[in-house]
């Protein structure tokens, strides 16, 4: 396998701040491409947004495709919540829609200059997995007197494991890494800063693929698991529950430095693991693809609406369709969904493949997709969904028969 990565600012007018409430800029926001070859060639991005609607995603696979010779491309957000939004047209004065198209400029020129710097690189490459335990997410579902709600350090299944998929060359040098862990990158999520407004910033996995690019001298693409119902062990903004109601905490700055020192352990997590890296097959380089129909339900668009309650606020919405894709490289197995999974979903699908591993908003966002326990508690997830209860069951089912005989289901091959 010819391997070759880059990593590309996202650069914002000089102008662009304030926008969306968002006033300030802490940091870089990057795009990150993967370019693999073997006879044929894939490209995988991870770009540090919260989410892109379908069509910025096909114009950003057509623009990684050309610019990496790659003939398929494979799109992923870190879902910073610390990031401007491609928000729908109708939602925009022309005012706003002018930001938009500035935020679309600036996010493909990355991509563009990110995927023609790593085809440039190619070169040879030897493949690597590692893993290490890592303590920074939590279980986000909390119960309260009201009903179940979003905050941190709550109850539930956790999975602590962060992977790491090395490619080094001939002469063991770094290449690329990818990081895979399920957490929403969010410490800062609606935090004020002091002096008024959001901060732009990569949060956990901007912060996280930085210090180990830093480290290892190469480009480290964050991959996001299945994080519907996991949380940073520390977050800027909390709610307490007194007397039938929620009432907002917000640490505004002092919630930066936290989140930066929960990035550092991510990332002495990331090195644990990548000092403990094996050796596995390059081969081989394959993507195949399904579809599952699951039952939807209704979904209040105004989050704003979104309260605990113990009388379940569920209607019925026909089916959707949902792609499944399985990513194979070498040896290890790539789940892809673009619905936020919750953690148990993602460890019954790959509870029998310990080399497979969930990726959600893969090509593209569709809401969150709840495991049937949280539809009976009415948590934060089963609500804010556009799926009914025991679409994740339904998904899981697809994704394990295709980690099982992918190669039965309709197939691309790009070996």
């Amino acid at each position: 396998m010819r391997v070759g990565a880059a990593t590309y600012p996202i650069v914002l007018p000089a102008d662009f701040l304030p926008t969306e409430g968002f006033t300030k800029q802490i940091d870089e926001l990057h795009a990150r491409v993967l370019a693999m070859e073997n006879e044929s060639r894939l490209a995988l991005m991870a770009v540090e947004v919260t989410s892109l609607p379908p069509e910025e995603i096909e114009a950003l696979k057509a623009i990684v495709c050309k610019a990496s010779g790659a003939e398929k491309a494979f799109i992923c957000v870190t879902h910073t919540f610390s990031a401007p939004h491609f928000m729908p047209d109708h939602q925009l004065d022309d005012a706003g829609k002018a930001k938009k198209a500035e935020l679309r400029k600036a996010v493909q020129l990355a991509a563009q200059q990110a995927a023609r710097d790593a085809a440039q690189a190619m070169r040879r490459a030897r493949l690597t997995v590692g893993e290490a335990m890592c303590t920074v997410n939590t279980p986000r579902d909390v119960e309260t007197p009201m009903g179940w709600w979003i905050d941190h350090n709550g109850k539930g299944p956790v999975d602590h494991r962060l992977t790491t998929l090395g490619f080094t060359d001939e002469k063991n040098v770094r290449i690329a890494t990818l990081l895979h862990y399920p957490i929403q990158s969010s410490v800062l999520d609606g935090s004020q800063l002091r002096e008024g407004g959001k901060a732009v910033s990569g949060d956990l996995a901007g912060w996280l693929a930085s210090e180990v690019e830093k480290q290892t001298n190469a480009p480290a693409l964050f991959l996001v698991g299945a994080a519907g119902d996991q949380a940073p062990r520390e977050k800027a903004v909390g709610f307490v529950a007194e007397e039938k109601e929620l009432h907002r905490t917000d640490r505004q700055d002092e919630a930066i430095e936290a989140g930066r020192l929960l990035a550092q352990e991510m990332a002495q997590a990331a090195f644990q693991a990548i000092a403990g890296e094996r050796q596995i097959k390059a081969d081989p380089l394959t993507f195949t693809e399904t579809k599952v129909v699951v039952p939807a339900k209704k979904m209040e668009r105004d989050l704003h609406k979104l309260h605990p309650t113990r009388i379940a606020p569920y209607e019925a919405d026909g089916e959707s369709v949902q792609p499944v894709s399985l990513l194979t490289i070498g040896e290890t197995r790539w789940i892809g969904v673009r619905p936020e999974l919750n953690c148990v979903t993602a460890q019954g699908i790959t509870a029998e493949d310990p080399l497979s591993r969930v990726i959600t908003l893969f090509d593209g966002g569709a809401k969150y997709m709840a495991d049937a326990l949280s539809y009976d508690r009415i948590t934060y997830e089963a609500m804010n969904s556009p799926f009914g209860q025991g679409a994740a069951e339904r998904l899981a089912k697809a994704a394990k028969t295709l980690l099982t005989n992918g190669f039965d289901v309709r197939r691309e091959n790009v070996e």
